[in-house]
């Protein structure tokens, strides 16, 4: 490996005194912060480590920002941190039972309008872990109801049925023409005889006379 005497790794082990020992059999040499200067000079080769323990890692800053369109969201993770090594694993939590997403960067999409709380949690080379969140609110699409509470869907408005086609007559038979009705013209009236000239006079006569009437004079 490569090391140096400058930070991150120790200074203390600067070829002229103390030397550099892994903090433990079982932590990674690649990691300036696993080592440490030995307590004695020129280092303990074969020995047991002078200060012994497990080596110290913290734990990574996990830091992002987030764009909304609509009902979907870009998270940008790129400005998480780690002190003492490097970033290697990001896991988004996107507050609403959907799988977790992966990587620096992702993207996601909402079923409903509304405001969730979106989690990061990375990871770092020494598998310690840091985690950041923030709210993001979606517009668009439906707004889930509220616990408790259902819409009604309004019913259908029920379809008007066709009126049926006119029955065709049956074979062999047809149907009569109406009979229109015709206006019919009163015969003219006969003409009255001319009225007579003169004096009318009756004449009352006994019930055994054989004739008796008017006469005109």
């Amino acid at each position: 490996m490569t090391y140096g005497n400058t930070d991150p790794w120790p200074a203390a082990a600067n070829g002229t005194g103390p030397s550099l020992e892994l903090v433990s059999p079982t932590a990674d040499n690649s990691d300036p912060a696993n080592w440490r200067a030995t307590s004695t000079t020129g280092g303990t080769p074969g020995f047991a480590n002078t200060g012994g323990g497990t080596p110290s890692n913290p734990a990574p800053t996990a830091s992002f920002t987030s764009t909304v369109n609509g009902l979907g969201v870009s998270v940008n993770g790129s400005a998480s941190s780690d002190s003492n090594g490097t970033v290697t694993g990001f896991s988004w939590n996107w507050g609403d039972g959907t799988a977790a997403g992966t990587g620096a960067t992702a993207t996601h999409t909402y079923a409903a309008a509304g405001t969730y709380t979106v989690t990061l949690t990375v990871t770092d080379n020494g598998g310690a872990t840091g985690s950041t969140t923030q709210q993001v609110t979606v517009t668009g699409g439906t707004t889930p109801p509220r616990p408790g509470r259902s819409r009604r869907t309004p019913s259908a408005a029920p379809r008007r049925a066709a009126s049926a086609p006119p029955r065709p007559a049956a074979p062999g038979r047809s149907r009569a023409p109406r009979r229109t009705t015709r206006s019919r013209t009163a015969p003219a009236a006969s003409p009255r005889p001319p009225a007579r000239s003169g004096t009318r006079t009756s004449t009352r006569c006994p019930r055994t006379a054989p004739t008796c009437g008017s006469a005109w004079r």
